[in-house]
């Protein structure tokens, strides 16, 4: 487990649309199994649902028991399936630094995703069954 502490998340929720907004854009660097580092940076308004667990097992695992750290990054992997850095100047038709676009397989995304809990010190066991219930039932692309 990596000592460095990750940035601070700060979010709200948007009671009628029923989604987190990222407050303060969001940076971080990261290894994605073996490879280089990529640099992750998430657009202050990016909208995304924490942890999509159902009601009923509310009482073992509850969203927020998951940090906010690793739903936010595993759903913007997700979001832009696996192609999340930058997407801003894209869009924009702006150029894209050197070296900054990677491409993250599912399967990357999801082990980042138990990763980043573990090192949030949320508990093992929740850990590997949030990371089970996304390989089992999270979208593919």
């Amino acid at each position: 487990m990596n000592p460095e502490k990750l940035p601070s998340v700060y979010v709200t929720y948007d009671t009628r649309r029923k989604v987190w907004v990222l407050m303060f854009d969001y940076k971080l660097s990261l290894p994605v199994d073996k490879r280089e580092r990529i640099d992750v940076s998430i657009p202050a308004g990016f909208e995304f649902d924490l942890a999509s667990i159902p009601r009923p097992i509310w009482p073992l695992i509850g969203s927020f028991e998951l940090s906010l750290v690793a739903p936010l990054i595993h759903d913007y992997f997700y979001q832009y399936t696996g192609r999340p850095v930058y997407h801003r100047r894209i869009l924009d038709n702006l150029p894209v630094p050197a070296g900054s676009w990677h491409d993250v397989s599912r399967a990357e995304a999801d082990r980042l995703f138990l990763s980043l809990m573990l090192r949030e010190g949320v508990t093992s066991w929740k850990s590997h069954a949030a990371y089970r219930a996304v390989r089992l039932f999270a979208p593919r692309w």
